[in-house]
């Protein structure tokens, strides 16, 4: 998998970086033709739910965030497993 970590900085109007996160692009393809996607999670609210660019606070994170992806660790909705299991003998 073929990933970048992207800073992101504002500057204000007299040059000075007032706030700063780091952001993910991971490469896909799609009928052989390659392009680059923003990782996004799903943000809902009372006018209805919308993807939104997920941004991390410093590049440490960004990297776990990536190696947990590499590990499929985090997988998106709901998961479901199995945490007890018996069989009943009459």
């Amino acid at each position: 998998m073929k990933y970048k970590i992207i800073l992101n900085e504002y500057m204000n109007e007299y040059g000075k970086v007032t706030n700063s996160h780091f952001i993910i692009e991971i490469e896909k393809s799609f009928l052989g033709f390659k392009y680059w996607s923003t990782v996004k999670h799903k943000v809902s609210n009372i006018s209805g739910v919308y993807n939104v660019t997920t941004e991390f606070k410093t590049i440490e994170d960004a990297q776990r965030y990536i190696t947990m992806l590499d590990n499929e660790d985090m997988r998106q909705g709901w998961n479901e497993t199995v945490v007890e299991q018996s069989t009943i003998n009459r």
